[in-house]
């Protein structure tokens, strides 16, 4: 079943990402999920529903009209205008390929922030400049590894591991940076 959904559009870029949140899910027996600019929540239902059932959906109206599936709550809301607090903690926050696209990504990270506790783990990723992702119009901002860490570090965020990792399926093919982080 997992080849079959992985050789789909939706699946090919930020695969590594949810894999990764997958193994901390699963390593640390974390219970609830928040998904910061989910899309089409493919990877979602694939690699984190199997696990828990207590993920809430975070995106823009235009990327929650491509869910496929239903998660235990749903929000809408643009990142671009301000943090979001959804008064709660989260044990597991990811964010795939997104801050890039927000012109506010201070934004983000303060919303990480007020949804986590020391325990929560935070899995942020972001393509790496150096390879032809950074010709897309649509990122608002472009990082190398040790960029994309020191603007995390700036912030606050601790990072417990920062990787580098091949998109295999994607064309053309392209690095993410993968950040594990506390804050």
């Amino acid at each position: 079943m997992t080849n079959i959904i992985m050789n789909t559009t939706s699946m090919t870029f930020q695969l590594a990402t949810y894999i990764k949140a997958r193994e901390l899910l699963v390593h640390y027996k974390l219970a609830s999920v928040l998904d910061i600019g989910s899309g089409d929540g493919k990877k979602l239902q694939a690699f984190i529903y199997p696990f828990t059932k207590d993920i809430t959906v975070f995106d823009l109206p235009s990327g929650l009209a491509r869910l496929k599936h239903k998660f235990n709550k749903i929000i809408s809301g643009d990142l671009n205008r301000g943090y979001f607090d959804f008064e709660r903690k989260f044990d597991l926050i990811i964010s795939a390929d997104c801050i890039e696209h927000i012109l506010l990504y201070q934004n983000l990270i303060e919303t990480l922030k007020r949804n986590s506790t020391k325990d929560t783990y935070i899995v942020l990723s972001s393509p790496d400049c150096s390879t032809v992702m950074r010709q897309r119009s649509d990122h608002k901002h472009n990082w190398t590894q040790s960029e994309f860490e020191q603007v995390l570090n700036y912030f606050g965020v601790t990072i417990l591991s920062c990787d580098l990792v091949d998109e295999l399926d994607a064309y053309p093919v392209y690095k993410s940076i993968i950040a594990v982080c506390k804050v």
